[in-house]
């Protein structure tokens, strides 16, 4: 079992000889902004109030400034930072801040040494920093803030194009420079003499990575800041030879950039799917680790990674590209449906459909429209998620045996039997399916049909009203029409009863007249709907079960040649 040390530390300490402190690779980047550094900055000040340097009467009440967790060897200075990286750079900024402010030398001195650690030939050691950053912001880091005589240059450095990180580092800095510039004498003293000796942080200390990635998960309750994706990062990239080191680092961090933390993190997961096409039994890191081959790194990222990473954009943006138009059409509009549909457990087969097919877009096209009506097949039909996961491994496992990328891949197939279980969901009430969005998503793919697949659905608000009210009013119109109880329970929840409305719904509404609510509450001020299903509501001039009945049958054929749901016709003999 890993050793682990925890101890509390004055920041005087902390940035000494006993520590080398590195922000690994894997690492996000430099984040605080500069109401983080003035809020520190603010409750540093304020406990610092009527502090005295050298005076050894006044009883102290120390400053807190919570633990950071490293990866770090017993009796060895080295040490990787796995939580407390924001902290201590802006701690790094505002000892800077204080070497410029103080015009003593002696004072600038003291903060020098804080910073950077002088090199002695005698003993065989090198000048270096305190702190070191990601290779892509150490070097702005080290020239701009760490070494440069005077930080007032800040304000210059803004006015070029930097990097989002260095932007903030150059921002916090120059807040920091102009705050404790407007401290008097005595109140800079204070800070500076408290922020050494009565300012504290717990060291947390774990010699390997696992081991303090489990410290972290502990103590950080907020949720864990590292990911899978982080941990890979440094196992992976670590073993890419120094010269070929830094471009790897450029493409996993684009890839990362492009995608997002969370949407890439999530990527791993598909990638052990894609692999091992069974339910995940462990943690996501133990399971990548034993299903993926990583004995050559950069074939993982260039081969997988990178290709895998391109799929999931084209996934989330809905923005597949091929010569034939028709087909580059056909493959986005499944995605987007296929977004709408309520678990994920999809993905890796739509992110391999992509890559392994992306030279045959006519094949793409129909194995994505099978897997879109696969996937809402198995939505609304409530399979569960082992028989989710099963299905979808059959068909990771087809893909893969199909050499010539012929597109036979029998898994994708719907039985007779998922099919008619798919229709008796859309011909009951799927008002009340839960989840609700599987109601909207129903309507929305009707709507879609009816409008010949040209209808787009960007509006921020879609809501679901009946035309028949659950409850209508006595001796109305809805009575005389509806007379019998029984048939308007039976109906208005179905999807012939029901219409679009991109607003939210008003209760008020739900009982007026027929006439009334298609006027006032159905149709835009300018006439019309911009969904088609309204759209044909507004064009009844009465609502009865003759009506109803019409649209329901329409509703069904539409959906049934959307999702093939028309049993195959069986050969005579």
């Amino acid at each position: 079992m890993a050793t682990i040390h925890a101890a509390e530390k004055p920041i005087k300490d902390i940035f000494s000889r006993d520590f080398a402190f590195s922000i690994p690779a894997y690492q996000r980047p430099y984040s605080w902004e500069e109401e983080h550094a003035q809020t520190l900055l603010d409750d540093l000040v304020t406990a610092s109030s009527g502090f005295a340097p050298g005076t050894k009467s006044q009883a102290i009440n120390p400053y807190f400034l919570g633990s950071i967790v490293v990866i770090k060897q017993e009796n060895f200075p080295d040490a990787e930072v796995i939580d407390g990286q924001q902290r201590l750079t802006t701690l790094s900024l505002l000892l800077s801040a204080l070497r410029v402010n103080f015009t003593d030398p002696k004072r600038q001195d003291t903060f020098s040494k804080l910073l950077l650690e002088e090199g002695d030939t005698l003993v065989g050691t090198k000048d270096r920093c305190r702190l070191v950053l990601r290779d892509r912001d150490h070097d702005f880091f080290e020239k701009n803030v760490l070494r440069h005589p005077k930080i007032d240059h800040c304000s210059s450095l803004l006015q070029q194009k930097l990097s989002d990180p260095q932007r903030k580092l150059a921002e916090n800095v120059k807040t920091l420079v102009d705050e404790v510039g407007q401290l008097t004498e005595v109140q800079r003293e204070s800070l500076a003499g408290y922020l050494l000796q009565h300012t504290y942080l717990v060291v947390v200390s774990t010699p390997n990575l696992e081991s303090a990635f489990r410290i972290f998960s502990v103590l950080n309750n907020r949720g864990l800041d590292l990911t899978v994706a982080d941990i890979l990062k440094a196992e992976v990239i670590g073993k890419i030879p120094d010269l070929e080191h830094e471009s790897y680092v450029s493409k996993w961090e684009d890839a990362e950039e492009e995608l997002g933390t969370q949407r890439f993190a999530d990527l791993f997961s598909y990638i052990r799917m894609i692999h091992d096409r069974r339910k995940l039994r462990t943690s996501v890191l133990e399971g990548f680790r034993s299903a993926v081959p990583l004995g050559s790194p950069k074939a993982f990222i260039d081969e997988q990674l990178i290709p895998l990473a391109d799929a999931c954009n084209v996934v989330h943006n809905t923005n597949f590209e091929c010569p034939d138009k028709t087909n580059e059409t056909s493959v986005n509009q499944a995605l987007r449906w296929l977004l709408r549909i309520g678990d994920r457990d999809w993905m890796p087969v739509a992110l391999k459909l992509i890559t392994h097919y992306a030279t045959h877009p006519n094949v793409l096209a129909q194995l994505l429209i099978e897997l879109e009506r696969l996937a809402a097949t198995m939505w609304l039909v409530r399979f569960d998620e082992n028989e989710r996961i099963e299905r979808h491994g059959k068909i990771l496992s087809e893909i893969a045996a199909d050499d010539k990328k012929t597109g036979s891949l029998p898994s994708i197939k719907r039985s007779e039997k998922e099919k008619a279980q798919t229709k008796n969901v859309l011909e009951n009430d799927i008002y009340n399916l839960n989840p609700k969005p599987k109601r909207t998503f129903i309507l929305l793919r009707l709507d879609q049909a009816l409008s010949s697949g040209e209808a787009r659905y960007d509006f921020d608000t879609i809501s679901i009203e009946h035309v028949l009210p659950q409850t209508p009013p006595e001796k109305s119109e809805w009575i005389e029409w509806w007379p019998d109880a029984t048939k308007r329970e039976n109906v208005v929840h179905r999807l012939g009863n029901l219409a679009l409305l991109n607003r939210r719904q008003n209760s008020a509404a739900k009982n007026w007249p027929f006439a009334t609510k298609k006027e006032k509450y159905f149709q835009k001020k300018t006439g019309g709907s911009p969904f088609q299903i309204t759209s044909q509501v507004l064009k009844e001039t009465k609502w009865t079960p003759e009506v109803f009945e019409r649209r329901q049958t329409d509703a069904i054929a539409k959906l049934e040649a959307v999702w093939d749901l028309t049993p195959a016709t069986k050969t005579k003999v």
